[in-house]
C-alpha cells in the first residue's frame, strides 16, 4: 500500500511539474509572439518613413532627415536624435526605432523586458544624367590644371600655386576669377592661391579643371570640366591632402558632354529608392 501511494504521489508530482513547464513554455511563446508582432509593426513604420525621407535624396540630406523624423512622429513613435541617419554620400539612409515589450513569462529566465531595434535601410540609385557643363563661380573652391593621370578615387596632394618652391610635376591650386558662370569650353581667369587651409576638412568641394592657353601661361585657361574632392589636412608645407570623389548635383543637364569632360561631377538622372529591413 505504501509503495502504491508513493508511486501515485510521484506520478502526481511529475504531472504537476509537466503542467508547470508547459505553462511556462506557452508563456514564453506568447511573449515571443507579442514581441514579433510589435517588431513587424515597427518595421512597417520605419520602412514607410525611409521611403518618405528617400524622396529628398541624394541632393537634400537635411530635408530627408527632417522628413524621416516627421514620418515617425506621425505614426505615434518617439524618434531619437540618431533615428534617421543619412550616409556621407547622400545615397543611403537608415531609419531605426528602439523598443521593448514587457515580458509576462520571460522574466523567469532573466528577461523582464524583451528589447529590440527595428531598422530599415534605404539606398538611392540614380540612373542617367551626365557631366556638368556649367556652374556658378561661387560654387567653386579653386581650379586645377588638367593632368593625364586624373581618375576618380585617387589621393592627390595639392600645392598652393603662390608657393615659391613648387616642383614642375606638382598639382597646383589657383584662385578663380572672372565671370559669374563657368562653362566648359569657355575662358576662365585665374590668380595665384596662397593658402589652402580654408579648404581642409571639407567634403564634396567642387574644383574646376582647366587647360592653360599655353605652357608658359597659367593665369588664363579654358574650362574642360568639374571635379569634386574630399579634403583632409594641410601638411607642414601648406599642401592640401585630398581625394577625388564622385558627386551628383540636383537639376537637369542640358548639354551632353563626352568622356573627355567627365571628372566625376554629374547632374541630372532619375532617382530610384530601394528599402529593406535589416535584422
Amino acid at each position: 500500500m505504501q509503495i502504491k501511494r508513493l508511486l501515485k504521489e510521484v506520478r502526481l508530482s511529475w504531472l504537476i511539474t509537466g503542467v508547470v513547464v508547459l505553462v511556462i513554455l506557452l508563456g514564453l511563446f506568447f511573449d515571443i509572439w507579442r514581441t514579433y508582432a510589435v517588431r513587424k509593426s515597427l518595421e512597417h513604420d520605419v520602412v514607410a518613413a525611409a521611403k518618405e525621407a528617400g524622396a529628398f535624396l541624394p541632393f537634400r540630406p537635411r530635408q530627408a532627415v527632417e522628413a524621416g523624423l516627421d514620418a515617425l512622429r506621425k505614426r505615434g513613435l518617439k524618434p531619437g536624435p540618431t533615428s534617421v541617419v543619412v550616409g556621407k554620400d547622400g545615397k543611403t539612409i537608415d531609419v531605426s526605432i528602439r523598443s521593448e515589450v514587457r515580458a509576462y513569462f520571460a522574466w523567469l529566465v532573466g528577461a523582464p523586458k524583451l528589447k529590440f531595434t527595428a531598422l530599415a535601410r534605404g539606398e538611392v540609385v540614380v540612373e542617367g544624367g551626365g557631366p556638368v557643363s556649367e556652374l556658378e563661380r561661387s560654387d567653386i573652391a579653386f581650379a586645377l590644371r588638367r593632368y593625364d593621370s586624373f581618375r576618380v578615387g585617387q589621393e592627390i596632394v595639392v600645392w598652393p600655386s603662390a608657393s615659391g618652391d613648387v616642383p614642375g610635376y606638382a598639382v597646383k591650386a589657383f584662385r578663380v576669377s572672372g565671370p559669374r558662370f563657368l562653362r566648359v569650353g569657355e575662358e576662365v581667369e585665374l590668380a595665384l592661391e596662397e593658402n589652402l587651409a580654408k579648404f581642409s576638412s571639407k567634403s564634396g568641394q567642387i574644383v574646376v579643371i582647366f587647360e592653360p592657353e599655353s605652357d608658359g601661361e597659367e593665369m588664363v585657361g579654358t574650362v574642360v570640366g568639374f571635379a569634386a574632392i574630399d579634403a583632409s589636412i594641410v601638411d607642414e608645407k601648406g599642401r592640401l591632402v585630398c581625394r577625388t570623389v564622385k558627386k551628383r548635383l540636383e537639376g537637369e543637364e542640358e548639354n551632353r558632354l563626352g568622356a573627355a569632360h567627365d571628372f566625376g561631377v554629374w547632374r541630372g538622372g532619375v532617382s530610384r529608392m530601394k528599402v529593406k529591413v535589416v535584422r
